[in-house]
């Protein structure tokens, strides 16, 4: 039980035990130690009922604490429901809270590598739920941008391959022209998925990932979901 705490430049800081602050909005859906869960393969989720499709539509941080040597960064996320693929599942979305953690900056050591939260604004996952009880999400899946929104193929980039840099430096730049001229802003951008020619290329932009499909032989690009079309 949290004994004490100190509100120190923007952080809570805690002095002992372990307290999860409520979230601000309702959940519907817990992690296990609200610690993110992922999966290649949902096989083996055996103890799930649930299977549900959903992109993430909203991820806040809500609550910064100091632990230690740690920084816990406390978020609250919301996923619209795509489709249920497997069991019942009522709702129209999904919300859950989770936890991020990072060292200390005083601490004077290089930054923790790890894989970055996969809750954000623009993802497609598949959620392994077991309903019975406490709704709990068991193991989670990255699915394509694309509908019908399927397993994610990865590029298959060559590295020995000397044209490489200069083919998807191409595909890059028709990337950016297109989202540059539909929103006029411009973020990291990341090829993250191939299909034959096409290539989904991600956009980092105002807090949230948006998505568009290039054609590698023409250099069209189109918008990957209706869902990253400028309202």
């Amino acid at each position: 039980m949290l004994r004490s705490t100190v509100v120190l430049a923007g952080l809570i800081v805690m002095t002992a035990g372990c307290w999860t602050p409520a979230p601000p909005h309702r959940v519907n859906a817990y992690l296990p130690d609200n610690v993110p869960v992922a999966a290649i393969s949902l096989d083996n989720a055996k103890e799930a009922d649930v299977l549900v499709l959903a992109q993430c539509a909203r991820s806040e941080e809500y609550a910064t604490l100091l632990e230690g040597k740690w920084v816990n960064s406390w978020y609250v996320t919301q996923w619209r429901v795509i489709r249920v693929e497997r069991g019942k599942w009522p709702q129209q979305s999904i919300t859950f809270a989770f936890l991020d953690k990072w060292l200390a900056p005083q601490m004077g050591v290089a930054a923790v590598n790890k894989a970055p939260v996969p809750y954000y604004v623009g993802a497609v996952r598949a959620f392994c739920i077991k309903s019975g009880g406490r709704p709990t999400i068991v193991a989670s899946q990255s699915r394509s941008r694309i509908p019908p929104y399927g397993p994610v193929t990865r590029p298959l980039y060559d590295a020995n391959n000397p044209e490489a840099p200069a083919f998807y430096e191409r595909i890059y730049s028709a990337a950016k022209a297109f989202i540059w001229n539909e929103r006029h802003k411009m973020g990291p951008v990341h090829v993250t998925e191939q299909y034959g020619r096409l290539y989904v290329v991600e956009v980092d932009l105002d807090s949230q990932s948006i998505a568009v499909v290039v054609d590698a032989d023409s250099l069209t690009v189109q918008w990957a979901d209706p869902e990253d079309i400028p309202k």
